[in-house]
Parts: C-alpha cells; structure tokens; sequence
C-alpha cells in the first residue's frame, strides 16, 4: 500500500514498511542483473489488445521496473513520457533490438496472440529466434499498485534474471 493509502487508512508504518521490502528487494535485483552482465541485454515489453491493437510499453510499471534494476531496454523504447509505441504485423520488426521480449495478451485477445506468432516478420525477431520470448499475466502486468509490481519483479526475475545467471 502505498503512503498516501497508508495515511488514509491510518496504516502509515504498514505503508512504509512494504515500501522499504519494495526498495531492499529492487537492490537486491538490481546487484543479480549486474553481477549477471544482463543490464546490456534490452527487453522490450509487447502488450496484445483486442482488435489487432498492440503496442510496446514504454511509460508503464514494467518498464519502470527494467529503468529501476538497471535493465536496458532498445533505443526508440527509452522515453518514459511516451506511454506506449503502437506496432502493427508490418511493422514487428521495431522489436528487433529486443534481446528478450515479453509479452502480455488480454483475456480477449487470443485470436490477436495467433495472428502475430504467425506472421513471417515475428519468426525473424532475435529474441524469437532464442526463445526468449515470455507469455506473461495481463492482469499482472497491467498492475499499477505495489503488489502488482512485485509481480512483475517476480516474472523478471523468473524470466530474465535467473536464467541469464546460469548462462
């Protein structure tokens, strides 16, 4: 809970205390992506909505979370003030500087998930190409709360961080 909603329920050192665990395990992580060399490695977050939208997320608490472990993410994916980078099956290729990709689809968009897998330009990404492409929770990762970043920390973690310590 964050310090406002802390104050406002009269829980301010519960509040305080999830920030601090927040802030301890961000280092923690942040020391394993170092000692790991994976903060060279750009990931690129692609959210797959209904209705053939997609868009890479830029100004979202994933990516917040790489910018906070000292994750790199491609060059035209740095710019937190823009929210979101919208990508078309032509255009699949502005992923390519993406070392490792999640990807995060709608309930409602399964159809959206089949029709990018099966496009040519997607076989041709990198991290396709090195099975490092992560299905991840869009209730997750659309989280904007403490307890949903953690989530996401968990699936970085998981995904990115473990494996690339074993390489």
């Amino acid at each position: 809970m964050p310090r406002s909603t802390g104050r406002a329920v009269n829980r301010e050192n519960e509040a305080q205390q999830q920030l601090d665990a927040l802030d301890q395990r961000l280092d923690d992580l942040r020391e394993r992506v170092a000692a790991a060399g994976l903060g060279d490695k750009p990931v690129s977050v692609l959210r797959v909505s209904p209705d053939g939208n997609r868009s890479i997320r830029v100004g979202t608490s994933e990516s917040i979370a790489f910018r906070a472990l000292g994750i790199a993410q491609p060059e035209a994916q740095t710019d937190p003030e823009e929210f979101r980078i919208d990508v078309s099956e032509e255009n699949l290729d502005v992923l390519d500087g993406a070392d490792t990709l999640f990807v995060y689809v709608d309930d409602t968009a399964e159809a959206e998930r089949e029709r990018i897998e099966s496009s040519p330009l997607w076989n041709r990404l990198p991290a396709v190409q090195a099975d490092r492409v992560h299905f991840v929770s869009s209730g997750v990762w659309n989280s904007a709360d403490i307890i949903g970043f953690g989530n996401i920390l968990d699936d970085i973690e998981e995904f990115f961080i473990e494996p690339g310590e074993s390489e």
